[in-house]
């Protein structure tokens, strides 16, 4: 028996099974054999270059049973510890992982066969979620910015809007009331402009800028980018948008102007 084999033999359960653990994941295409003793509630397994009576002997004295499945090798593939054996065993995958958790505390990935058992080698158990959960960066001044910026927005179209409706007003105050009450019903489609590019973008900015971490903030911001892009659609398919900027009443509104650069500030607070 070479001094490595000899060394594998000795000490407890857990550390020999942990070291062998971590040689397989340390080495690679390096394969250890392995036995597995069939016991409840928990089948106990070995792993080492060699299998001997001795590693028998051991999980016989652990487990209590003498009825072991056929030997296999074991080798650490893709972020699992991969079990060959001729004949896979059915749930042997969970069985597996059970054991070395049950015996060591460690919830290791396992596949048997075509069969997975998947876990996070050396997690907590029980992380808070505030371990769990990564603090958002400080607020970029964009974002910052950026949900004042839309109301303003808003707020100067929304002005434009009612100068430009006082104007109309006048210019047919003394029509007869039938063509002033059409002029009225047309008017109430401007305000359809605003309904399109309401306050819900700067909602779901303001959202984004209190957000507390990472990953809420990172939600909020496609929720706002979404929204932003059907603003963007509407602006350049709305043909109202041009002719309120081309009226022939003296009120200068610039709304395309005013979009535009509104629009483009919003994308770049969202980055």
């Amino acid at each position: 028996m070479t001094k490595d084999e000899d060394e594998e033999e000795e000490g407890d359960y857990k550390v020999k099974l942990l070291a062998a653990f971590q040689k397989l994941k340390g080495a690679k295409d390096v394969a250890f054999q392995f036995i597995v003793c069939d016991a409840k509630p928990h089948c106990g397994l070995m792993l080492a270059k060699k299998i001997s009576t001795k590693h028998r002997q051991l999980l016989t004295d652990l487990t209590g049973s003498k009825r072991f499945l056929h030997l296999g090798t074991c080798q650490f593939e893709s972020g699992k510890f991969v079990f060959t054996m001729e004949k896979p065993v059915s749930g042997l995958a969970r069985k597996l992982q059970d054991s070395v958790k049950n015996f060591t505390g460690k919830k290791l990935p396992i596949k048997v066969g075509t069969e997975t058992a998947e876990a996070e080698e050396d997690q907590p158990a029980a992380a808070s979620s505030a371990e769990q959960t990564a603090a958002a960066r400080p607020v970029p001044p964009a974002l910052a910015k950026a949900p004042e910026a839309w109301h303003q927005a808003r707020n100067g179209i929304e002005a434009s809007i009612k100068q430009l409706k006082t104007a109309i007003r006048n210019e047919f105050a003394k029509e007869a009331p039938e063509l002033i009450a059409d002029i009225e019903k047309n008017m109430s489609k401007l305000d359809g402009i605003l309904d399109k590019l309401d306050r819900r973008l700067a909602d779901s900015l303001d959202k984004a800028r209190a957000a507390k971490d990472a990953a809420a903030r990172s939600a909020e911001l496609r929720n706002s980018k979404s929204l932003l892009a059907d603003y963007i659609k509407y602006v350049k398919a709305e043909p109202m948008i041009a002719h309120i900027d081309s009226n022939p009443f003296g009120v200068k509104t610039n709304l395309k102007q005013t979009l535009t650069t509104s629009l483009t500030q919003m994308a770049q607070a969202i980055g």
